[in-house]
């Protein structure tokens, strides 16, 4: 269509004073074209001047809309004015288009939609804005039990929001999660740096349980964080606590394993018998045996297989048995085989395993079980990444906490000697 209507001389002997005319744009194809005549050249001119060929093409379209069409025009108009929309029809299907088009092109989304997807959004963030300290510390905690984390870890992370949430007024149950992003970075160190074992309350916590709570609370805010619970977390730019006061990790020495061993006989406690030698010789942490069940258990190709379900780490792990912890595990062929899945630490065995170490003879180490085997089998291998892979452990952690801790040969050989059955006594 052209962008400008055209002035031409006008000749009719019936109408002589009629000088010029202006040709309309025509919508029909084939057909003789309108025009509009002028008595002068500047009324001819200033038509032109002042009308678009749209604008008539508009006009001509207009005047000629059916009934039906008249009406629906009239009623897209009234529907503008009920909803107090201060634009034309024109502009309001105009704009409609475009968002459809933009909606269906680059989103294969139709516009109703797109209003439900942001209702929902909308919804979403509403709740976060309103999600109390309780609620978001509840679902915290599922999360944590879907994703398979033990018992004590669960009750260890309540246990230090609990603390947290008591100790700043502007903070409890039922206020709202978003009030947690208000606490000063400041204000956070010194509330942990006072903390005091819950034991004895004249005590302040090691940089080791500074460093765990610290975890805990780096984990949680960043939770909320993703979930829109808080704007901002109390730990921007604090840095994890240093571990000052680091020891070296308790081991047993090979006669020491053997009370153990022989104290778990003598009481005929087969899950904590287990417990030991598998923590002893295969490394295992306390939580991945108290997961174990037997078919994870594999004599023939001398294999444990821990699924990411068992694991701390949350990453599947095969862990060689050695020939000693083999012979020890072969009186047991029976219960690997039949029930498969039955868990190897029977229900109670935290409450049996607390009374066992308060009988032995000898002081029971917290985590020395898997401490031994890490440094015995460092010690054996000389190899800190088969013995990483062996514990679930980074080459550089073994080598920081347990290289060098044995050196004698004979010691070493000792405990990697300890096999069933034990001679008499």
């Amino acid at each position: 269509m052209k962008t400008a209507l055209t002035v031409r001389k006008y000749r009719n002997a019936k109408r002589p004073e009629y000088k010029y005319r202006v040709f309309l744009p025509c919508n029909t194809p084939n057909a003789n074209r309108p025009y509009k005549v002028f008595k002068t050249l500047q009324d001819a001119d200033e038509f032109a001047r002042t009308h678009s060929p749209q604008d008539i093409s508009t006009d001509i379209l207009s005047a000629s809309l059916p009934e039906q069409k008249r009406k629906e025009y009239v009623a897209a108009e009234n529907i503008l004015n009920e909803f107090e929309f201060n634009i034309s029809v024109a502009e309001a299907v105009k704009e409609y288009a475009q968002f459809r088009n933009e909606l269906e092109t680059s989103y294969g989304m139709s516009l109703a939609k797109c209003i439900e997807f942001f209702k929902e959004y909308h919804f979403a963030k509403k709740r976060a804005r309103d999600i109390t300290v309780k609620t978001a510390i509840a679902e915290y905690l599922l999360i944590l039990k879907t994703e398979g984390k033990s018992k004590e870890h669960i009750a260890n992370v309540l246990q230090h929001l609990k603390r947290f949430t008591l100790h700043f007024p502007a903070i409890n149950e039922n206020t709202l999660c978003l009030n947690m992003g208000n606490i000063l970075p400041n204000e956070f160190l010194e509330w942990l740096y006072s903390l005091t074992s819950l034991k004895d309350s004249t005590k302040k916590l090691s940089s080791k349980s500074l460093q765990n709570y610290f975890i805990t609370f780096q984990a949680f805010f960043n939770w909320a964080l993703k979930m829109e619970y808080i704007q901002r977390s109390p730990l921007d730019k604090i840095s994890k606590p240093k571990i000052k006061d680091k020891k070296e990790p308790e081991i047993y020495t090979p006669e020491e394993i053997k009370i153990l061993i022989r104290h778990a006989q003598k009481l005929k406690h087969k899950d904590i018998l287990l417990f030991i030698l598998i923590g002893a010789f295969a490394g295992l942490r306390h939580s991945e045996i108290k997961r174990l069940t037997w078919d994870k258990i594999n004599l023939e190709s001398k294999a444990i297989t821990l699924n990411a379900s068992i694991t701390k780490t949350i990453q599947r792990r095969v862990v060689n048995i050695p020939d000693n912890l083999l012979a020890w595990l072969q009186p047991f062929q029976t219960n690997i085989q039949n029930p498969p899945t039955e868990l190897i630490c029977k229900p109670g065995f935290e409450e049996r395993l607390k009374r066992f170490t308060k009988t032995l003879p000898i002081k029971w180490k917290r985590n020395a079980l898997r401490h031994s085997c890490a440094s015995y089998h460092l010690a054996k291998t000389q190899n800190e990444y088969e013995t990483a892979r062996q514990m679930g452990h980074s080459a550089n952690v073994l080598k920081t906490n347990y290289m060098g801790l044995i050196l004698s040969s004979k010691t070493i050989e000792s405990y990697w000697n300890l096999s069933y059955p034990f001679p008499a006594y």
